[in-house]
């Protein structure tokens, strides 16, 4: 036996070791997860996170929200207050509507009856109207609106009596006129006042009618009245109407 060596076996590896070890671990990891009695401090930095997301979150918002300008915030307050302005009273009138429909007053008498041929000698419409306003109605004989309209227009003759001159013209008659005023439909109440002329578009009742004869007429464009006939297209042709205003 003499001479013969003898080799020294190392041990073999056991992995199986190796993953029992690792499994008692886990179970070990996972029993004292699920214990209750075993306190476990609160997760500090996820909240912190979540508090400074949600703040920044809140300030993103709020930059994000447009900031009033000064001429917004002038506008706002302009409409509060118009909101806040009473509406001004409609002019005290001494007839109602209720003697229109009953037809029982006739101021047709304080109506003054205006033409071609008359217009400009009591109006003086073109030269500033120093005879004062006119409140003048271009009407039709034939127009059904225009016959309703006349008994309202009589009584607020009466109720601006002295104060403005109302008259009324028969348009389809006077056509002269009636083109120098650019009237396009019946009827049509113009109010002339210092050789300017304010059409009306309201209700057809006294006093919205008495309203804009005394103070509304300022809200209206006001119109410069055109020279008489003889002067804008020459006296040879004051009577023709195809060439006026042009």
């Amino acid at each position: 036996m003499a001479g013969i060596r003898t080799a020294t076996l190392a041990p073999r590896p056991r992995p199986w070791a190796a993953l029992l070890a690792l499994l008692l671990v886990v179970a070990a990891a996972v029993s004292a997860f699920a214990d209750p009695d075993v306190a476990r401090p609160p997760p500090a930095r996820a909240t912190t996170s979540a508090s400074a997301a949600s703040g920044a979150t809140s300030a993103t918002a709020a930059s994000a929200q447009p900031k009033p300008t000064a001429k917004a915030a002038a506008a706002a307050a302009a409409a509060a207050q118009m909101q806040e302005r009473p509406a001004p009273p409609m002019p005290a009138t001494t007839h109602t509507e209720a003697d229109v429909e009953a037809g029982t007053d006739d101021f047709s008498h304080l109506v003054i009856q205006l033409a071609d041929e008359n217009f400009e000698k009591l109006t003086q419409a073109a030269t500033g109207s120093t005879t004062g306003p006119w409140f003048v109605n271009f009407m039709s004989p034939n127009c059904y609106a225009c016959q309703r309209f006349k008994q309202t227009w009589s009584i607020l003759a009466a109720e601006l009596e002295g104060s403005v001159n109302v008259a009324e013209l028969d348009a389809t008659a006077s056509r002269v006129t009636a083109r120098r005023f650019n009237i396009t439909g019946y009827p049509t109440p113009i109010l002339i006042r210092n050789g300017y002329y304010y059409v009306y578009e309201g209700f057809r009742q006294i006093p919205h009618l008495k309203d804009f004869a005394l103070e509304k007429y300022k809200t209206a464009p006001a119109v410069p009245v055109r020279p008489e006939p003889g002067l804008w297209y020459g006296p040879r042709n004051a009577g023709r109407v195809g060439s006026a205003g042009r």
